[in-house]
C-alpha cells in the first residue's frame, strides 16, 4: 500500500488510473469456463438487501474483461450462471445458479488494480482474487491532520509554561533587586498590596406585599459580569467545526457522513450534540431571566416567537434547492432539522418555564426549591408505580 494518496503509477498494463476517483478501483476478470457467468454485487451499507446485477453483459468464457466498481464500502460478488432477473430472488438464497463468491479473501481499496479468475475444474467453480497494483494509503490525510494539531497543542502547552516560568523568574529577580536597592525596606512593604474588599451586605427581610430578593446589592445600578460556562462553550464550538466538516464533504470518508440504513457514524452525533446542548442551555437562560424579574408571560412568548423563528428558517431552507410550489404539484418538504429543533426548544422550553422558581432560602425554613424537588420526586415515582400497575 501506498503512504500518499496518488497513485504511483499513471498506467498499470492497459488501466489508465488517472480516470479513477475517489473510493474507485479496477476488476481485471478472466474466465476459464465453459458457460456463461454474470456478475452480482451486494454492498454491506444496504440492510438486508438482495445481490444486484452489475452488468447485464454476459462474462463469456476465454474472454477478459475489466470492470470500475466502488470502494467505499465493503462489497460481496457473486458469479451466477443465470443473468435474467436483474435482482436476484429467492433462486439465488439456494444457490441453484451460483459460480462461486469473492469479497472475504481480499479488500479492494482505492485506485488499486485487482484480478480475479474464474476457474472450474472437476465439477468445481471458484474465483481467485490477486493484486496487481497496490492501492493508496486513504487515511494518510487524517494521519497528518491528527499529528499537526497534536503537534500544535503540545507546542501552545510548552510555550505557556515556559512563559509562565519566565514571568515568575522575572518577578523574583525584580523583587530582589529592590531589596538590594532598599536594604531598610520592611517585609511589609514588599507584600503585595491587596485591594480593600467591601464588607459583607446582609439581605433584609421582605417587606409585606413584595417578593423576596436574593440578596441586597449595594450599587444597583452595575450589573454583574455574567459568567460562561467554558465546558459547555468548548463542546459547543466542536459540534459547530465537526457540523461544517460534515457538510462539507467531511473528506469523502464513510465514517464521517450519515449511516445509509443501520450503525452510527460521526455525521449521526452531530443532531443530538446540539439537541444536548440546547437542553443543558434552556434551564440555565430561563432561571436567569425569572430571577431578574421577568414576567413568564413574556419568556414565553419570547420562546413562541424564537421556536416559530427556527421552524420558519428551516422551511426556508428547505426551498433553496429548489424554488416552493403549492398546489397540486407542491413539493415543499416541511419537516427538517431546524424544524425539530424548533419543536423540541419550545416544549422543553415550556415546561421548564412552568416548573421554574427562583431558588431563595425563606427565613428559618428550607430552600422553597428544595421542597418542590422532594414534591416533584414523589408525584414522579407515585407515576411510575400507576404505569407498572397498568402494565
Amino acid at each position: 500500500m501506498s503512504w500518499i494518496e496518488q497513485p504511483t503509477l499513471d498506467f498499470v498494463g492497459s488501466f489508465d488510473l488517472s480516470k479513477l476517483n475517489i473510493d474507485e478501483a479496477f476488476l481485471n476478470f478472466t474466465s476459464n469456463t465453459s458457460s456463461n457467468l454474470w456478475l452480482y454485487s451486494l454492498s454491506s451499507a444496504c440492510y438486508s438487501c438482495p445481490y444486484t446485477l452489475v452488468s447485464e453483459e454476459a462474462f463469456e468464457p476465454g474472454v477478459s474483461k475489466s470492470l470500475k466498481i466502488d470502494t467505499k464500502y465493503s462489497t460481496k460478488y457473486r458469479f451466477r450462471t443465470e443473468g435474467i432477473n436483474e435482482i436476484a430472488n429467492a433462486q439465488l438464497t439456494k444457490n441453484e445458479y451460483k459460480f462461486c463468491d469473492f469479497e472475504g479473501d481480499i479488500n479492494f481499496k482505492e485506485f488499486g488494480v485487482y484480478n480475479v479468475q474464474m476457474i472450474e475444474e472437476d465439477n468445481t467453480s471458484k474465483c481467485i482474487v490477486t493484486e496487481a497494483a497496490a492501492p493508496v494509503n486513504i487515511y494518510l490525510p487524517l494521519l497528518i491532520a491528527l499529528f499537526i494539531y497534536i503537534a500544535l497543542i503540545s507546542f501552545s502547552f510548552v510555550f505557556g509554561t515556559i512563559r509562565k516560568h519566565w514571568r515568575h523568574c522575572q518577578e523574583s529577580k525584580g523583587s530582589e533587586l529592590l531589596v538590594r536597592e532598599s536594604p531598610h525596606a520592611s517585609v511589609e512593604s514588599m507584600a503585595p498590596k491587596i485591594p480593600p474588599q467591601a464588607p459583607p451586605t446582609t439581605s433584609t427581610p421582605p417587606t409585606p406585599g413584595m417578593s423576596p430578593t436574593l440578596s441586597s446589592v449595594s450599587n444597583p445600578t452595575s450589573r454583574p459580569q455574567r459568567q460562561r460556562l467554558k465546558s459547555l462553550d468548548t463542546f459547543r464550538g466542536i459540534s459547530i467545526v465537526l457540523m461544517i466538516f460534515v457538510n462539507s464533504g467531511g473528506g469523502k470518508y464513510y465514517f464521517f457522513e450519515h449511516a445509509i440504513w443501520d450503525g452510527l457514524c460521526v455525521a449521526d452525533l452531530v443532531f443530538p450534540w446540539f439537541l444536548w446542548i440546547m437542553g443543558v442551555c434552556v434551564p440555565i437562560s430561563v432561571k436567569s431571566q425569572v430571577k431578574r424579574g421577568i414576567p413568564k408571560l413574556k419568556i414565553f412568548k419570547y420562546i413562541l416567537i424564537r421556536s416559530i423563528k427556527l421552524i420558519g428558517l428551516g422551511i426556508l431552507y428547505n426551498t433553496l434547492d429548489q424554488p416552493a410550489q403549492f398546489g397540486e404539484n407542491a413539493n415543499l418538504r416541511i419537516p427538517g432539522v431546524l424544524q425539530r429543533f424548533g419543536i423540541c426548544y419550545f416544549v422543553s422550553a415550556t415546561l421548564v418555564l412552568i416548573s421554574m422558581t427562583v431558588n431563595f432560602t425563606k427565613p428559618g425554613g428550607r430552600a422553597v426549591s428544595t421542597v418542590i424537588l422532594e414534591v416533584t420526586k414523589k408525584k414522579y415515582f407515585f407515576f411510575l408505580q400507576i404505569l407498572e400497575m397498568k402494565m
